[in-house]
């Protein structure tokens, strides 16, 4: 079992390890055990712990009690119920930022880092842009060379966070350049920052509409039937396409632009239940 649930980020992990910990000392503790501590159904208990149910908004403090957390423990769980719990990406990512609050400060600063760098559009954009272009301390250039156009200061907050992700560096020249260096975060963490990285850039497609000319753009929308089994084969054809393109993208010389290219594929009729 980790040493603190301020480790974990789905809830029903940890009540998992610690029923298991409990369980080995001594076999009294029990789903029944817990179930009378807590009023929930041991059937419900046996649920939550395979992830299939939620604990009941009205015995998270019994499970509370049932765990014997601190006063920071206790906050860090019920806040993990609502992000676990939570029914929308906004929900979900309101939550996931207050349990980031709650880490420890080292696994938080790297945490928070790698969740900085989803939650903003551009800096992906000025890390693939510095592959193209001599920078070095030009923020007000950097600035305006973004569309839409960001502050200066934004500039400079995301060339800190790229070169404190070891995304960059500069080089001898003194100019920053991308290390190819990559970075991995955890399921969850990924899943979140990703999630408002999507909702964001799909957004600012649909501004781009009035903000570019056509010349400048390529948005196209198609409306197709295809059987729903066949959804997967369709996703085989958009990720070898996505790859065909970054091929290109990397043989390519002389590359003076960047841009965001969303490829996206939704039902617009409810899909049967499998």
């Amino acid at each position: 079992m980790k040493e603190s649930i301020t480790e974990y980020l789905d809830y029903r992990d940890y009540l998992h390890d610690f029923y298991k910990e409990k369980r080995a000392e001594s076999s009294y503790f029990s789903y029944r055990f817990i179930a009378s501590k807590v009023a929930v159904d041991a059937s419900h208990i046996a649920k939550i712990f395979l992830k299939k149910r939620h604990v009941p908004d009205t015995a998270v403090n019994a499970f509370v009690e049932l765990c014997k957390f601190n006063k920071r423990d206790a906050e860090c769980f019920k806040l993990m119920v609502k992000f676990n719990k939570a029914k929308t990406d906004k929900e979900a990512k309101q939550w996931y930022e207050c349990l980031l609050s709650l880490k420890d400060v080292d696994v938080y600063k790297v945490q928070k880092k790698q969740y900085d760098f989803f939650s903003k559009w551009y800096n992906s954009a000025i890390l693939v842009l510095l592959g193209s272009y001599d920078f070095s301390d030009d923020y007000s250039w950097l600035s305006k060379k973004m569309s839409p156009e960001i502050s200066v200061h934004e500039a400079k907050q995301a060339i800190k966070l790229l070169e404190s992700l070891k995304l960059i560096a500069i080089e001898k020249s003194g100019l920053y350049k991308p290390t190819n260096n990559f970075f991995t975060t955890g399921e969850i963490t990924r899943q979140i920052a990703v999630q408002n990285y999507q909702h964001e850039t799909i957004k600012m497609a649909g501004e781009s509409i009035r903000r570019h000319t056509k010349n400048q753009r390529d948005i196209s929308t198609v409306t197709l039937s295809i059987p729903q089994k066949e959804l997967s084969a369709v996703g085989e054809i958009i990720k070898e396409f996505r790859q065909t393109l970054l091929r290109y993208s990397e043989e390519a010389e002389n590359t003076d632009s960047v841009f965001q290219l969303n490829v996206q594929l939704y039902p617009l009729t409810n899909l049967e239940k499998s």
